[in-house]
């Protein structure tokens, strides 16, 4: 769940930097995914720590943790906008030819076609 921060809004000029800010209440764990090689980067971050996503990086974050962890946000745009990669892959209308994806996702056609029937909602 992510949480405006209004704060910057004070700043004068702050977004005519094409900067904005947020705040995330992490889940459990972190697992992040790397497009370039297809590479798996996973970071297990402390109090402290600094971590930057790449522009496109498709990434997943999650509180492994048994304590409430809060993570600032700096962002690239007023509206950077948030795509749930499942919403996008399978809840599509028209949808994404079922054997495409069972191929790309190397899994049999029925699995593609439960997923498909399943209600995405949108993000």
């Amino acid at each position: 769940m992510s949480t405006p921060v209004s704060v910057f809004a004070l700043i004068l000029n702050f977004f005519n930097l094409d900067i904005d800010g947020a705040r995330r209440d992490a889940l459990r764990g972190l697992v992040l995914s790397n497009q370039n090689n297809n590479t798996l980067i996973s970071k297990i971050l402390i109090k402290g720590d600094v971590f930057v996503f790449p522009k496109r990086f498709i990434h997943f974050q999650a509180n492994i943790g048994h304590i409430p962890a809060v993570a600032i946000a700096s962002l690239n745009s007023q509206n950077p906008g948030v795509i749930t990669i499942a919403n996008v892959v399978f809840g599509l209308n028209p949808p994404i030819f079922d054997y495409a994806l069972a191929k790309a996702f190397q899994v049999d056609k029925k699995v593609i076609d439960y997923l498909q029937a399943q209600l995405w909602v949108a993000s």
